[in-house]
């Protein structure tokens, strides 16, 4: 009953829209007061109020329906949304820019800057299906290359690293010299500390602990 309640609510704000009744955003909604007439035998046990049927979650019990959180674009600078972990800072930063090239610029910064797989993906498709428009046939078909470059290299990369742990841990294992493995995968370790590889991608593909790698 409280769904049906505010499904009927909401239909008559949307109507009291349709004519004008409220039509700019400081114009106050008309007040709603619903009443159910029960005839029904047995007592009326069904909750009055929406809230009451909703799931409770810790530190947010105060919060109501239709209450919204607000996250103010222009309170951050451009550098911050673009250095920002979250991934939809990144697109807060698109959104902010006005220009075909201030958009190019800037989603090839957030191509640069981005690493998760899947929200390289997924700026891919916003690129192809959201921002075709704005950019163009030419702008688009660059940034497609960029991602398709920046992939291609990351997987290249790994796969090279791969193979070269793969044919040495052979030859050790062909000659049973486990010493030997070893000391080969903490070398390769320390080659790809330097290049810059994720500590945790190291000792997935090496067997080796935190501790050997960095001491």
């Amino acid at each position: 009953m409280p769904k049906r309640i505010l499904d009927y609510e909401i239909e008559i704000m949307k109507t009291a829209e349709n004519y004008n009744v409220i039509f700019k955003k400081d114009e106050e909604m008309p007040i709603i007061i619903p009443i159910v007439i029960y005839t029904g035998r047995k007592k009326w046990n069904v909750s009055g109020y929406i809230q009451d049927c909703r799931k409770k979650l810790s530190r947010l019990e105060s919060f109501r329906l239709g209450n919204y959180y607000i996250i103010d674009n222009n309170t951050y600078t451009d550098e911050e949304l673009l250095e920002d972990k979250f991934f939809i800072s990144k697109l807060m930063l698109l959104e902010r820019m006005k220009t075909t090239e201030e958009l190019y610029i800037n989603l090839k910064k957030v191509i640069k800057k981005e690493t998760n797989e899947k929200n390289i993906k997924l700026l891919k498709s916003i690129i192809k299906f959201i921002y075709n428009k704005k950019l163009g046939k030419d702008y688009t078909d660059k940034l497609i290359n960029e991602i398709a470059k920046k992939t291609r290299n990351e997987k290249g990369e790994n796969d090279m690293i791969l193979e070269m742990i793969e044919n040495e841990n052979k030859a050790l294992i062909r000659k049973g010299r486990r010493e030997g493995r070893r000391e080969f995968a903490i070398e390769i370790a320390k080659n790809m500390l330097k290049e810059k590889v994720d500590i945790d991608f190291i000792m997935r593909m090496t067997g080796l602990t935190k501790e050997q790698i960095l001491k």
